[in-house]
């Protein structure tokens, strides 16, 4: 198999990942405010989502060796509100709560989040410490 081949074999089975995510998230009743459908882009995140007023922010990995990246990870997590909705073009985005991954793996999936404000007191508590 040619190298453009498994490329686009790689394409489509994360944009059914994606999709299933997509659904995934809708069944237990959040909402969608923003999903890059599958198209390319150079964010950290696939889709911002609300339930429960907690804002979410999720990257779709997808795969039985699906990978994350603590470069990216931090990304998300040091990402300022105007960065996310001048990326989104959501202006009326008021915040993230929660960042993490929604692994899809055998058409099954798991959240994985972690508190955004938690990690802004580690780093403010951090600095504190340093003085």
């Amino acid at each position: 198999m040619k190298y453009g081949e498994l490329l686009k074999i790689i394409r489509k089975k994360g944009k059914e990942s994606e999709k299933q995510a997509f659904k995934w998230l809708i069944r237990r009743k959040f909402k969608i405010i923003y999903w890059h459908k599958g198209k390319a882009n150079n964010k950290p995140y696939d889709i911002i989502c609300v339930k429960a007023n907690k804002h979410y922010a999720l990257d779709v990995k997808s795969g039985k060796t699906a990978k994350i990246s603590l470069v990216s990870l931090i990304e998300l997590l040091t990402k300022g509100i105007n960065d996310f909705r001048l990326e989104t073009d959501c202006s009326d985005l008021k915040r993230i709560d929660k960042v993490g991954y929604l692994f899809v793996i055998d058409k099954k999936c798991l959240l994985f989040d972690f508190p955004k404000k938690r990690y802004d007191a580690y780093l403010a508590w951090d600095k504190i410490k340093k003085k």
